[in-house]
């Protein structure tokens, strides 16, 4: 039987900023200036979670400017999930090349996961990794593309 995937493919641990984040977030005394701390280290991260509190959605009178201010008005499972999915598909990228689009890809996958749980909300499920476990749903074809991209191409045709 042939090997699907090559040997030499690895896709990345997940980087340490999402760890720590994800420390912080499971402790039951998390504050919001621990996280805050862990996440200015990272501008672009920084940027988008106060781009995300200053969006019509939270309809903010003010405007959001210190990232202490935006966890407190998203909350802790809202920026662990904003910056597990940001973190993760920042890094986890290849060549683009035979139509593959790692754009496309994380914004689907980032969509999929919030539609996850808009459902589960309303109908009060809680599970704290429905958010991640629907994040990386389709990490197979990621995988397939990363290890045999020349293979794999003539699927997106």
């Amino acid at each position: 039987m042939q090997n699907v995937t090559r040997k030499d493919i690895r896709l990345p641990s997940p980087p340490a900023i999402a760890l720590r984040i994800l420390e912080v977030v499971k402790q039951d005394d998390a504050s919001f200036e621990e996280l805050a701390r862990i996440i200015q280290v990272d501008q672009a991260l920084t940027t988008k979670i106060l781009q995300i509190a200053n969006s019509s959605f939270y309809g903010m009178a003010n405007k959001v400017n210190t990232i202490e201010k935006a966890l407190s008005l998203l909350g802790l499972n809202v920026t662990k999930n904003i910056a597990l999915s940001f973190v993760i598909a920042k890094e986890i990228t290849g060549p683009e090349c035979g139509g593959f689009n790692f754009h496309y890809f994380w914004r689907r996958a980032v969509t999929c996961a919030v539609g996850a749980e808009l459902p589960a909300s309303l109908l009060r499920y809680k599970n704290e990794d429905l958010f991640v476990s629907t994040l990386l749903q389709d990490i197979g074809i990621l995988v397939m593309y990363l290890s045999r991209p020349e293979e794999y191409q003539p699927v997106f045709i």
